[in-house]
C-alpha cells in the first residue's frame, strides 16, 4: 500500500520555501525555467471572451411554461 508524503514534512518544506532560497538561482536555472515557460501553449490574453462561462444563459434549458386553466 502506497502511503503518501508526511504532512509535517511538507509543512517545513513549505515554511522553508517560504524563507526564499539560499542562493539566488543560476543562470542555467533561470535559462531552464525561460525555456519551459516557452513551451506552454497558452493565447493572447485579449482571447478571454472565447473561453465558455459557468452560468448558463437565462432560456438555455428552460421548459415551456405551464399555463392553468
Amino acid at each position: 500500500m502506497m502511503t503518501g508524503p508526511d504532512r509535517d514534512d511538507a509543512a517545513h518544506e513549505a515554511r522553508e520555501a517560504l524563507r526564499g532560497p539560499a542562493h539566488p538561482p543560476t543562470e542555467e536555472i533561470l535559462i531552464a525555467v525561460e525555456a519551459g515557460l516557452a513551451k506552454v501553449p497558452a493565447g493572447p490574453a485579449n482571447e478571454w471572451y472565447g473561453i465558455p462561462g459557468q452560468r448558463p444563459t437565462p432560456h438555455a434549458g428552460r421548459l415551456p411554461g405551464r399555463h392553468r386553466a
